[in-house]
């Protein structure tokens, strides 16, 4: 390929530069100084490249056509697929040998239940302002890290508020559930004084529970 300044890189470019030379130098051979053979010779090669280069244009349309079909008829196929497959992996009556037949996934026959908690909440009172406690809690068997264990669901939270610790645990309250720590709980002007006492245990989404914390305990400042 020519470097020459004035002959232009870009094909499109170059196409209009030689159809306007050739052109000019045919209505004007006297001018050049142009001979009938070398004329001819040059509208010869001017047509072979013209042929070239809007042929190769046109295969790139093509090309591009046909990328762009391709496309919209992959994401309609793979629609349609995704909905067959849908429907078959919800059909309780195709086999799972069908299924990998077909390709698709099976998913797990047997499921392994899911265990009661096995270990318990330790838990720790704070008092930052009147009438509240923060209550907080880790796995006893991780006491290092906030986290509950992996088969619990959350923390069941029990208060007794009292002078003193009753006999008969049945005496203290269900609060709720905890996801995460910590809970913070608010008194009453009329519990200022007492001693809120607190007992937790782990539970699963199943609704199985695991075994009881200590009591702790921490009097209710106004």
């Amino acid at each position: 390929m020519t470097t020459n300044s004035y002959v232009p890189a870009a094909d499109g470019k170059f196409d209009l530069f030689a159809n306007n030379f050739v052109s000019t130098i045919k209505a004007d051979p006297t001018t050049f100084d142009m001979t009938t053979e070398s004329i001819t010779e040059l509208e010869s090669l001017l047509t072979e490249w013209d042929d070239a280069y809007f042929g190769s244009q046109a295969k790139r349309d093509e090309a591009l056509a046909a990328v762009t079909e391709k496309e919209q008829n992959r994401v309609e196929l793979e629609k349609r697929i995704r909905h067959a497959a849908k429907l078959i992996q919800a059909n309780t009556n195709i086999s799972n040998e069908a299924r990998r037949k077909a390709g698709l996934p099976v998913h797990s026959e047997t499921r392994k239940p899911v265990p009661a908690p096995s270990t318990f909440p330790i838990a720790f009172v704070e008092q930052k302002a009147a009438l509240q406690h923060d209550l907080r809690w880790v796995d006893s068997a991780t006491p290092t890290r906030r986290a509950r264990p992996a088969v619990a669901s959350g923390c069941e939270v029990y208060v007794y508020i009292g002078a003193s610790l009753p006999t008969d645990f049945d005496a203290f309250k269900f609060i709720g559930i905890s996801s995460k720590s910590p809970r913070r709980l608010d008194f009453d002007q009329a519990d200022c004084g007492q001693t809120a006492f607190y007992r937790l245990r782990w539970i699963n989404n199943k609704g199985q529970t695991g075994p009881w914390s200590e009591v702790v305990s921490a009097t209710i400042f106004g």
